[in-house]
């Protein structure tokens, strides 16, 4: 017995080939790579995929998935069988197969085939899901979930991954998990097609705050979180279901209940492999759910296991092998290249993030972020990963396939097999020992090759309102964050860490002494202004310091207009103040994960205790 909960993943399974050679010369009849000496590797794809990295985390599983006797099927049966427990559904056609072709570990060009769909539900694959502890609907839009909806409706899943030709999830699940453009597509496709009816308020108020924020309906913002927060919080309502989280690539995923979301960054910054990130995300959550995790601390250890997994190599890292893999009972082992996964507040999540080669141990879902800021693109929008070519659930590529192709016909017509560029970085580019990206301003107080100030460079930190106006002119985010931080503990670090990786630079809002002593009361602050200010800009990302005398930030947020504005996750079901003003320039609020326990109050209080 492993002491996790039995999962049943619903879904499309795909049969996945990596053909991986090398690239050094173009072909003499078109200007494309001749990738020679190719090796193939094969895996479970798509819901298999998710189904399996649930068994490599010492669960047991049963997948219910359409699977017929073709060559396909047999071998797809081959790699499962030793893990898992199989319920085939009739199909029409032949399994789906999706072929990479990798040179120097980029993809050039991906190969798909078969056609086939579920045809209906059995009765086996209806009693296994009425009895089913936890579900989780894989659905890559080929039949598996519609044939079994009707169960479904009855046997809400914990987890729902949606896709763009699937229908949507039923009424009362847990969480959905789309991908930043699937997201977007829904929402679009919401409001397409929606009439007169039940919704019609809420969409009345969506299109009103897209009018205020001068979005027309189905267009993007150029405030990504705005953007985000606003769709996941309409599919919450149209949907119906409890929480939908968006995964977003190299910075994350955003939780909504509805309300104000919750960023949870990434805890590492990988240019791995991205391919089947979605579904490591999606089996994690699935599974932490299953155990009796929180939705909040089930996102949390889902970004975390899909961090590493990106990093391990990501679906293309994963080893198959196909024998003595069965452990006492019929659970599946553990094996090599498990992950070890979110540590923290995320009870259970130890090990979810297996399934990559190579161990990765103790990613925090908690602090962790990207360093700056990071375009995605298409469905690679699901991968954690910050680069790479395939979508995070393998299937329907797109993103930056530049890494061999793109290079393909310059001046000397080879192939550069490097890894592409990065995201891109924050202001200033430099970098502190631990990674944490530093701000503008920070870049700004290194001294140019004469001695002097570069004036190209935006300005110092004791200037936040010029530091705003810089970097909105360069069309960068800009990020805020306020409190007392009158003793500064992890908690604060932790926060701010995370705020300053959602932007190009960070601004803390600090309450003067007058307004701690009228919010905190007699003796505090403890630390006058003048030092909880000089700490707050010793740190690498704080990027300027501004001070408030009112109870609350709204008149120097107003000065500001930041795009994020970032409150820590204790405030999570309160009402956040600052929300409605920021709506009036397209600002975002957001919560960030906050580390459990860490508050200036408790620290005195403990130190009190000692004293006496």
């Amino acid at each position: 017995m492993t002491g996790k909960a039995p999962l049943v993943v619903v879904g499309d399974a795909l049969l996945d080939r990596d053909l991986s050679g090398h690239a050094d010369r173009l072909a003499p009849d078109a200007p494309v790579p001749v990738v020679a000496d190719c090796v193939e590797r094969v895996r479970p794809g798509g819901a298999a995929l998710a189904a399996y990295l649930a068994a490599r985390d010492g669960r047991d599983v049963t997948l219910v998935t359409g699977l017929g006797d073709d060559p396909a099927g047999r071998e797809l049966r081959r790699l499962l069988e030793p893990w898992l427990t199989l319920v085939p559904l009739p199909m029409t056609g032949a399994l789906p197969e999706k072929t990479r072709v990798l040179a120097q570990g980029r993809p050039v060009v991906r190969l798909d085939r078969g056609t086939g769909r579920v045809r209906e539900a059995t009765h086996e694959a209806r009693a296994v899901l009425g009895a089913a502890p936890a579900v989780l609907v894989s659905d890559y839009g080929r039949g598996a979930a519609d044939a079994l909806r009707d169960v479904l409706g009855r046997r809400r899943p914990v987890v729902w991954d949606p896709h763009p030709r699937g229908g949507p999830p039923v009424p009362g699940t847990r969480l959905v998990t789309p991908a930043r453009s699937e997201a977007h597509g829904f929402a679009v496709a919401r409001d397409r097609d929606a009439g007169p009816g039940p919704g019609a308020g809420d969409r009345s108020r969506d299109t009103g705050a897209r009018a205020a924020h001068g979005t027309p309906d189905g267009e993007r913002s150029g405030n990504e979180l705005w953007d985000v927060a606003h769709e996941a919080c309409a599919l919450v309502r149209h949907w119906r279901v409890a929480a939908v989280t968006v995964t977003l690539g190299a910075r994350g995923a955003l939780l909504s209940y509805g309300e104000h979301p919750l960023l949870v960054p990434a805890p590492d910054d990988h240019h791995g492999d991205p391919c089947g990130a979605g579904d490591r995300f999606a089996a994690t959550a699935a599974g932490l759910l299953a155990d009796g995790a929180l939705v909040g601390e089930a996102v949390e250890g889902a970004v975390a296991a899909a961090t590493a997994f990106v990093g391990a190599g990501g679906a293309g890292g994963l080893d198959v092998p196909t024998a003595g893999r069965r452990g006492a009972g019929g659970t599946a082992r553990r094996g090599a290249g498990t992950t070890a996964g979110a540590s923290g507040r995320v009870g259970g999540a130890s090990g979810q993030g297996g399934g990559a080669s190579g161990q990765h141990e103790g990613a925090s879902g908690r602090t962790g972020g990207v360093s700056g800021r990071v375009g995605v693109s298409g469905r690679d929008e699901g991968a954690f990963g910050g680069a790479g070519g395939v979508s995070g659930r393998g299937e329907d590529a797109s993103g930056d396939v530049g890494g061999v192709s793109g290079r393909v016909g310059g001046v000397s017509g080879t192939v550069d097999g490097a890894p592409g560029p990065a995201a891109s970085r924050s202001a200033g580019g430099a970098t502190t020992p631990d990674g944490v990206s530093r701000g503008a301003a920070e870049a700004a107080r290194a001294p140019s090759a004469d001695g002097g100030r570069d004036p190209d460079a935006p300005p110092a930190q004791d200037d936040p309102l010029d530091l705003v106006a810089h970097v909105r002119a360069t069309g960068g985010t800009v990020v805020a964050a306020g409190g007392c931080f009158d003793l500064l503990h992890a908690g604060h670090v932790g926060l701010l860490q995370a705020a300053r990786r959602i932007g190009d630079c960070l601004v803390v809002c600090v309450n003067s002494d007058a307004s701690v002593r009228r919010r905190k009361g007699e003796g505090r602050p403890v630390n006058p202004l003048a030092d909880r200010v000089r700490v707050l800009r010793a740190l690498a990302c704080v990027d300027a310091v501004a001070v408030f005398d009112e109870d609350t930030p709204e008149r120097l947020l107003a000065e500001l207009r930041p795009d994020v504005w970032v409150k820590g996750g204790d405030y999570a079901g309160a009402e956040l103040p600052e929300a409605a003003l920021l709506e009036e320039w397209g600002g975002q609020a957001v919560l960030l994960p906050y580390l459990d326990g860490r508050s200036s109050t408790a620290m005195m209080a403990r130190a009190a205790e000692v004293a006496r």
